[in-house]
């Protein structure tokens, strides 16, 4: 006989898989398998899902039929123990469930019954352990999103996640079509409203939410300042403007506690000399020589003056190497200490009770609102990712990373709130929520084959517009770890005020991109003919190639569709615009 495509027939608990995670057996559980080969003394090659294990069977049966087993031992050898089969047969499915609850002394409740039939229906690898927390889960979700966690449990199987509830409720959670968005907005409104949460800790919570709320907290902030900066170099502006404006920035300590009006003028003389040396000496050298030129202190105001046009003109450039910024002038030099006194500033602002400070701050959006292109909108959604500490868990084992900031953001401030066993229930519920979704999307990313799979859900707050956005991306790792840029597929799921529900699908087929948005709104083909051109340009600076942008309608039955699936299928109705 020939052995040479057999396994080792050495006992192991654990085979390799393709992906390199290591497919499991353990005592109790109980598997759903096919005989391969029979060989002498009992033993089988028997295949298990994609894998394909050498076991001591408790009797002989047939090659070719498959049967559920229970693993009765998993060391020093596999030994299988037959619970129902062979299956494949018409009629006797509610046979093999009664064999199945009664070798496994399991209770004949409904849910048991509906958790067998589906895990049955789809192979799933279980134990009895796991079957009763399952069951468990089950009892707590209403009937109507039954099919939503039965998918929890077959994605916990699929990862070889833990079956607790625990992780059922995170992949379950993460499933929901309501946005984060709402979830945030109860969190935040049950800290408002509590006396329970100690004031030191609702403040930081609050804080990291509004954070949130304010992606592009960075480039207001320099576009106000600009825009201060020009009103304080302006004498023709009224002077208790000016004024209220020197008192903001004192107490922010970007200037001089003794500044005023009278000295402005010298102290920011003083502040370039000392903050932009190089450029202080070039002005200087400019004005050598030139007795009809400009005095030194009208230069220097006309270069500060050019620093604050250049902060309007292009808020999310804070602070380049090797040029001057206006962040400089002030004295903030590295990018967290710029990214931390700003969003200082611009929260002062947002809080200051002089009501002619608010247009300015409304002003500075606008002028943001109008500057946002791609690599600022990449930078905003990291900042709320990094804001809700998405990876805090895999950031706190990195060797250089900053813990201090790590435990500013939300996820640990969150997990330190629950240890806290003053904190009232209804806080402590909204808290779960946030946690569990957080929990869910970490839980859904990683392999699934030889393909890799990244969910990321994100809530988004645009100038009072808001966002909920989840990113699925499916494609191949390289072997040195990094993501495949030739192949891949991405998806964004939408939900935007005016649109509504909207999925966007990019594929990525050796560079070459493929666009499709799905949506009910038949304008949207039009009114996005203009940006397309410059759609293209981008893609071709990033090295891609567009080939097509589809425009397609919903189709009724995918209109509860669930995302997340570990091969997205989309399929829809519509025209198509290819360039």
């Amino acid at each position: 006989m020939d052995f040479s495509n057999i396994r080792s027939t050495e006992s192991r608990s654990s085979v390799m898989r393709a992906d390199s995670r290591p497919f499991t057996l353990q005592k109790g559980q109980m598997v759903h398998g096919q005989i391969k080969t029979l060989f002498p003394g009992q033993l089988a090659e028997v295949q298990i899902g994609n894998e394909r294990i050498i076991a001591k069977l408790e009797v002989p049966l047939k090659a070719g039929d498959a049967y559920y087993f229970q693993v009765h031992t998993a060391e020093p050898e596999f030994q299988l123990k037959i619970v129902a089969g062979p299956t494949g047969k018409t009629g006797d499915s509610g046979e093999q469930l009664t064999k199945l609850i009664e070798a496994m002394q399991l209770s004949k409740t409904t849910e048991m019954k509906a958790l067998l039939s589906f895990i049955m229906k789809h192979k799933i690898p279980m134990n009895q352990e796991g079957l009763l927390q399952a069951e468990s889960f089950l009892k707590t979700v209403p009937h109507t999103m039954r099919q939503a966690a039965f998918a929890a449990i077959q994605k916990t199987a699929e990862r070889q996640l833990p079956f607790t509830e625990t992780v059922f409720r995170a992949l379950f959670d993460a499933q929901s079509k309501e946005g984060f968005q709402p979830l945030l907005g109860a969190l935040k409104e049950a800290l408002v409203g509590d006396t329970t949460v100690a004031p030191a800790t609702k403040q930081a919570i609050i804080a990291s939410l509004s954070e949130m709320n304010r992606p592009f907290t960075e480039a207001v902030s320099n576009a106000l300042l600009g825009n201060m900066t020009g009103m304080l170099l302006d004498r023709s502006e009224r002077p208790d403007m000016r004024f209220a404006i020197v008192q903001l920035l004192k107490k922010e300590g970007l200037l001089p506690a003794t500044t005023s009006l009278a000295n402005l003028s010298q102290v920011l003389l003083t502040m370039a000399e000392k903050n932009l040396p190089e450029n202080f000496q070039n002005v200087a050298k400019n004005i050598e020589g030139h007795s009809t030129g400009p005095s030194s202190n009208e230069a220097v105001t006309q270069m500060i003056r050019k620093l604050a046009e250049n902060a309007i003109a292009t808020p999310f450039r804070t602070n380049e190497e090797g040029k001057a910024s206006l962040s400089a002038l002030f004295g903030l030099k590295n990018g967290s200490e710029i990214a931390e006194r700003l969003t200082s500033f611009l929260r002062t602002v947002g809080h200051s009770n002089h009501a002619a400070l608010q247009p300015l701050l409304q002003s500075a959006e606008t002028t943001v609102a109008n500057a946002v292109e791609g690599t600022a909108m990449k930078d905003a959604m990291q900042t709320v990712i990094r804001s809700l500490g998405f990876n805090y868990e895999a950031v706190l084992g990195e060797q250089d990373a900053d813990i201090s900031r790590l435990m500013e953001s939300l996820k640990p401030q969150l997990l330190a709130l629950m240890q806290d066993e003053n904190v009232s229930q209804a806080v402590r519920n909204q808290a779960e929520l946030v946690i569990s979704r957080l929990n869910g999307t970490v839980l859904l990313s990683g392999e699934t084959g030889v393909q890799h799979q990244l969910v990321t859900q994100i809530p988004l707050e645009f100038f009072g517009n808001r966002i909920d956005a989840t990113l699925q991306w499916n494609g191949k790792m390289k072997e040195d770890g990094k993501i495949d840029p030739e192949f891949a597929r991405i998806l964004f799921y939408l939900e935007l005020n005016s649109l509504q529900e909207t999925v966007i699908d990019m594929q990525v087929q050796n560079r070459i991109v493929s666009i499709t948005v799905y949506n009910a709104d038949s304008i949207l083909q039009s009114i996005s003919a203009p940006l397309q051109k410059k759609l293209k340009e981008g893609l071709e600076v990033a090295g891609y190639q567009l080939s097509g942008v589809f425009f397609k309608a919903f189709s009724p039955e995918e209109k509860n569709d669930q995302p997340f699936a570990s091969q997205p299928v989309i399929r829809r109705e519509g025209v198509d615009l290819r360039i």
